[in-house]
């Protein structure tokens, strides 16, 4: 083992970290994902890590993104669900036009180019950060961003077109 990987292998096992890690996390079990994440990483990418600081502030970091991750999670699991009850029900023209509002974006999302539709669902589904989608595809960032916002801008001229 060389002593890159013995020092990281010490950092890794160090107990104040491993604590501090599940200080910031909501949940126990995610300190040990994220400790795994980050020593694949820094194995796979050479990164040097000599610092109990500098592990510190990459484990951060990482807990940081699987916290948003994991928020985008649930709030797409929740779907467009009302905040609140509403106890007026919606004229039935209101709802066939959101209906058609709706069967009018799954149909241009299903006119999309392969790998438009894949960003779209790593993204929006399974809650993938945009560079998590780009070095998951082995595509540029930016080639994730503006696809992403193109969908976005098409989508909400489907709805201009379908709602009042």
């Amino acid at each position: 083992m060389t002593e890159s990987a013995l020092t990281l292998n010490r950092l890794l096992n160090d107990t104040s970290l491993r604590n501090t890690l599940k200080q910031w996390l909501s949940e126990p079990a995610d300190a040990d994902d994220v400790l795994q994440q980050v020593a694949e990483k820094v194995i796979r990418e050479r990164i040097p890590v000599h610092t109990k600081a500098y592990l510190s502030a990459v484990l951060r970091n990482s807990a940081i993104d699987l916290s948003r991750a994991n928020g985008r999670r649930e709030h797409n699991a929740r779907g467009l669900a009302p905040q609140f009850e509403n106890p007026v029900a919606p004229a039935p023209e209101k709802s066939l036009q959101a209906a058609q509002a709706i069967s009018a974006i799954q149909a241009k999302l299903d006119r999309q180019p392969p790998l438009s539709k894949k960003i779209f669902r790593l993204y929006h589904v399974l809650g993938l950060t945009q560079p998590e989608i780009a070095q998951c595809l082995g595509i540029h960032l930016s080639t994730v961003e503006k696809r992403l916002a193109k969908l976005r801008k098409g989508f909400l001229k489907e709805l201009e077109a379908h709602l009042d």
